[in-house]
C-alpha cells in the first residue's frame, strides 16, 4: 500500500508543479490547448454529471480515473454514441481485460467530428462554397494494478492528434489516479491527474505564407505558432455505496458521488451523481454540475452552461444498455446511448 502512495504523491506532485502561478483577478480561461479533451465521456457518467472519479467502474470511467478500469471482472467491451452541441459528435470505443489478478490493460479511443462547417474568408465572409470539418482523436493505453485489496491505482499513456482542416497538432500526454475503499460506511475516495504533458504548436500547410523566391527558395514560410499547455485538471471524488437492507430491501440500493475538479485554464467545478439500482438490473441515474451548499463554500463555480442530467440503463446477461441526457441551458440539451459487453471467462 505505502508502495502505492509514494507513486500517487510523487506524480501528483510533479503535475502539480504544472500549474501556472496566476493572478487571482486574470481569469485562465483559453490559456490552454485541446479543451475537447475536458469533454464527459461514458452514458453513466453523462447521466451522473460527470461524477465519476470515486464511482467511475470499467473500462467507460478510465478518462475520470485510469484505477477505475480494476474493478473489471471479465474482458469488458464499451461502445457510446454522443450527440453534442451544434452538430458535433463524439463516440467512444474501449476494451479492457485482466491479465493477472492484480493487473489489467486496455485501449479507450475518444474520436469527436465537429460535423461540416463552412469556410469563409476576409474576402468572401459570407460563404466561399466549401466546406472543412474538425477531428479530434485521443487514444489512451491502460494500465491499472490492484495494490491491496483497498487500493487500486492506474496510468493512461495517451496520443492526442487535433486536426482542423489544413492545421494539426499531435502530442504525448498521461493520466495517474488512485481508488481507496476507506471501510467506512462504504465510502470510497478517488484522485486522479488527467492531461500531464509538455506543451503542444500547431503545424501544417495552412500556416505558410506566400514570400518572393529571393526570401524563400521554395517560395513560402510556415508561421510559428505559440505553445501551450495542455488541460492539466487535478480531479478527487467521494462515493458512498447505500444499501437498503436496513430497512428491509435487500434488492434496492444506492451510490452517492461528489466530484471536483480543478483545472488549470478555470475555476474549480463541483458534480454531484446519484444512482439508483434494482437487483443490479435496472439503474436510473442523475446528477448536476455543482455540489448543493459545500460546493459555494469550497469556492467552486457553476458551470457555464451544463445545468441537471439524467439517465437509466439495464443489465440483461452480458449486455448493459444506457441512456443519459444532459441539459446545457441556452446551448440547448443533448443525448447519449452506450452499449457494454463482458465476455465471458
Amino acid at each position: 500500500m505505502m508502495r502505492g502512495l509514494v507513486y500517487i504523491l510523487t506524480i501528483l506532485s510533479l503535475a502539480l508543479g504544472q500549474y501556472r502561478s496566476t493572478p487571482d483577478e486574470v481569469n485562465k480561461v483559453a490559456t490552454s490547448a485541446g479543451n475537447w479533451l475536458k469533454l464527459e465521456t461514458g452514458t453513466r457518467a453523462i447521466a451522473m454529471s460527470g461524477a465519476h472519479v470515486a464511482a467511475g467502474r470499467g473500462v467507460s470511467a478510465i478518462p475520470y480515473n485510469p484505477a477505475n478500469a480494476a474493478f473489471i471482472k471479465n474482458p469488458e467491451a464499451f461502445y457510446s454514441k454522443s450527440w453534442y452541441l451544434a452538430g458535433v459528435s463524439h463516440n467512444v470505443l474501449g476494451y479492457s481485460m485482466m491479465i493477472s489478478p492484480t493487473d489489467f490493460m486496455g485501449l479507450h479511443l475518444f474520436y469527436l467530428n465537429s460535423g461540416d462547417m463552412e469556410i469563409t474568408t476576409e474576402q468572401e465572409p459570407d460563404d466561399t462554397g466549401s466546406v472543412f470539418n474538425v477531428a479530434n482523436y485521443c487514444l489512451r493505453a491502460n494500465y491499472a494494478n490492484i495494490v491491496t485489496d483497498r487500493l487500486k491505482i492506474g496510468y493512461n499513456l495517451k496520443f492526442i492528434y487535433e486536426d482542423v482542416h489544413t492545421v494539426y497538432m499531435s502530442t504525448i500526454a498521461f493520466d495517474i489516479g488512485s481508488n481507496f475503499e476507506t471501510g467506512i460506511a462504504g465510502t470510497v475516495l478517488g484522485m486522479s491527474v488527467t492531461n500531464f504533458g509538455t506543451e503542444v504548436q500547431y503545424k501544417g500547410d495552412g500556416l505558410k505564407v506566400a514570400v518572393p523566391d529571393t526570401i524563400s527558395p521554395s517560395g513560402s514560410l510556415e508561421k510559428i505558432t505559440s505553445s501551450f499547455l495542455l488541460p492539466l485538471t487535478f480531479n478527487v471524488g467521494v462515493m458512498w455505496d447505500i444499501p437498503f437492507s436496513s430497512i428491509g430491501q435487500d434488492d434496492i440500493s444506492m451510490v452517492l458521488a461528489f466530484d471536483m475538479s480543478d483545472p488549470m485554464d478555470y475555476d474549480p467545478i463541483g458534480k454531484t451523481g446519484i444512482e439508483i439500482s434494482y437487483k443490479n438490473q435496472f439503474f436510473v441515474r442523475m446528477g448536476m454540475h455543482q455540489i448543493p451548499l459545500v460546493g459555494n463554500l469550497l469556492g467552486m463555480k457553476l458551470h457555464d452552461t451544463a445545468r441537471g442530467s439524467f439517465g437509466f440503463g439495464m443489465n440483461w446477461k452480458n449486455y448493459s444498455v444506457d441512456y443519459a441526457y444532459s441539459n446545457f441551458d441556452v446551448l440547448e440539451s443533448t443525448h447519449q446511448v452506450g452499449l457494454s459487453y463482458r465476455f465471458k471467462k
